[in-house]
């Protein structure tokens, strides 16, 4: 019997019949390409255009480098500037190698003056690499639910894959302006950053000049490039309340931010509700109560969009924020209540993980090491890994809990293609790359054929990328060892058809249904054909077996086996 879960979302908040603004979202008009009007307390859209669109966003993009930067536990640190760290193009702190300042610091200046050399020295001194902390930034972002956003440079110059959403950045901006630090500094309109050495004092102008054209602007961001156009997040309260703004390609953006927010600040009023009020209430099918409700304890004030009713939110199908009355079969359709799945015990789970360095591919370790379990621990179901990723190594990784499937792709027969991404030290000749291709000897065995070429070539350092149809233990480690190379990083991108894309680091998600299928598909071709290849090996093997017998008893001479 299939077993269908019912949704019933109730209503958080529900205004009455109150006095309505003359001015409807439909009235306004921007010219940005993409925008949004957000109420972060309630979560309201109050006004959209294109909002959900993935697009460059330029030097917004600072905003989540400052962020994790205040929110480290290094913000005080000194930082040295080295030549590394200013080698980048576009607007600039004038940073120069040599200059030590604090990190909170580099972050303050780096917001003024939109300095791509900030965001680069905060990445560095943050990460071993501006790769890796773009991981960090990813990762930040999809525990904010910013789904549609990657980024790939601290800074925002324009780079394959990187963009975000208007919306996406104004759940960024609501999150950083509750960072005192932050707000505090892209709130002034100039601001003087110390430097520890030499010692001195630089000055550094706000480009977001909405804070002196708007008085309750209280932030953020501007940023620009020929791709991206002109981006504006900004930030504006009034009265208690506070309104985040974001227009992408905008040619007339301190204009577009005004008309919204006056359009914006004039739904909104303020709403008290008693101690007691119902703020949701959802029903529960098969269970021992027929419906879970929640509460106010105490009597709550606020600020909030008028004529607005709120859902909760809190429950999405398929990634999807559920509507009233919704209905739901889990055995197709992933269903989340405040982001944890709701499952059912006999349901078979394939995911896959972006495991990172550090973690053992294991479920438990008896030295207290870092697991893979721990990044599936909220799921409901024991899962374990398909194939291995050695504790140095990062990237794709699949865990089920399907073992006839897990075994059907980790066996020796199927050779299901896995394709690697692999920074080597300090060059490659084309020697090298032949050994690698053509197969080198590791314990007494030669590896199979593989695919290796480079990606990328730059002094002291190679990126290869290898394609293998075999898994032993540490094998490209092994291979590059043996060719006198050095691993400085390996992440597997892909398992199959399935690839790792733009999953954040230490996250998961769920393979699709088509995923699964290729993957099975794949691995069952190759496992017959291998079978096949060893069944044509086998009579091969035999009929040279009675041949040599054959031979064997014919009589000697010179006329042997001829008819005349």
């Amino acid at each position: 019997m299939r077993k269908i879960l019912c949704v019933l979302l109730a209503v958080v908040f529900v205004w009455g019949s109150l006095p309505v603004s003359a001015e409807t979202a439909e009235s306004v008009s921007v010219s940005a390409y993409a925008a949004v009007l957000y109420e972060p307390v309630s979560g309201t859209v109050l006004f959209e255009k294109n909002s959900r669109e993935v697009l460059p966003v330029a030097s917004t993009t600072k905003i989540m480098t400052a962020l994790l930067a205040f929110e480290s536990e290094h913000r005080g640190d000194p930082v040295t500037i080295t030549p590394e760290m200013i080698s980048v193009e576009g607007s600039s702190m004038g940073l120069r190698a040599g200059e030590v300042l604090a990190l909170g610091d580099i972050a303050r200046g780096m917001m003024m003056a939109s300095g791509n050399d900030g965001a680069n020295a905060i990445a560095l001194y943050l990460s071993d690499s501006a790769e890796a902390f773009s991981e960090k930034m990813n990762a930040r972002a999809a525990e904010l639910h910013m789904m549609q956003t990657h980024f790939v440079t601290p800074s925002g110059l324009d780079a394959e894959g990187h963009g975000s959403t208007a919306y996406d950045m104004a759940l960024l901006a609501a999150e950083a302006m509750q960072n005192e630090e932050f707000a505090a500094a892209v709130g002034q309109t100039t601001l003087s950053v110390p430097f520890v050495s030499p010692e001195k004092t630089v000055r550094y102008e706000n480009h977001n000049r909405l804070l002196k054209l708007y008085p309750d602007c209280t932030g953020i961001k501007t940023g620009f490039t020929k791709k991206a156009g002109r981006c504006l997040v900004s930030s504006a309260e009034r009265d208690g309340a506070r309104l985040i703004c974001v227009t992408l390609n905008a040619p007339d953006d301190w204009n577009d931010h005004m008309n919204l927010y006056d359009y914006g600040f004039a739904q909104l009023a303020e709403r008290t509700y008693t101690a007691g009020f119902q703020l949701i209430s959802l029903p529960v099918v098969g269970g021992e109560k027929e419906c879970i409700s929640l509460t106010l304890q105490t009597q709550e004030s606020a600020v909030l969009p008028k004529d607005v009713t709120v859902t909760a939110g809190r429950v999405a199908v398929n990634g999807v924020r559920a509507q009233i009355g919704d209905k739901v079969d889990v055995k197709k359709d992933k269903v989340t209540v405040d982001g944890q799945r709701v499952q059912t015990v006999d349901e078979k789970v394939y995911i896959m993980v972006h495991k990172p360095r550090g973690y053992l591919t294991s479920m438990s370790d008896d030295r207290g090491r870092k697991c893979v379990s721990e990044l599936v621990e909220e799921l409901p179901v024991r899962l374990f890994p398909i194939g291995r990723l050695d504790k140095d190594s990062e990237g794709l990784l699949l865990m089920t809990n399907d073992g006839d499937f897990a075994n059907l792709i980790a066996h020796p027969s199927t050779h299901v293609p896995k394709v690697y991404r692999v920074t080597v030290r300090p060059g490659v000749t084309e020697e090298q790359l032949t050994r690698l291709t053509v197969g080198v000897e590791i314990d007494g065995r030669m590896t199979a054929p593989a695919s290796v070429r480079v990606l990328e070539q730059q002094p002291g350092r190679v990126v290869l990328e290898f394609v293998l149809h075999e898994g032993r233990n540490r094998q490209i480690r092994n291979m590059c060892e043996a060719v006198g190379l050095e691993v400085a990083r390996l992440k597997r991108t892909a398992i199959g058809a399935v690839k790792l894309g733009m999953l954040p680091q230490g996250r998961f998600r769920d393979l699709t249904p088509d995923e699964v299928r290729r993957l099975r598909a794949a691995a069952q071709k190759k496992g017959n054909a291998q079978n096949t290849q060893r069944e044509e090996e086998k009579q091969n093997a035999a009929n040279r077996t009675n041949g040599e017998k054959n031979r064997r008893s014919r009589p000697a001479g010179k006329n042997r086996g001829r008819t005349r």
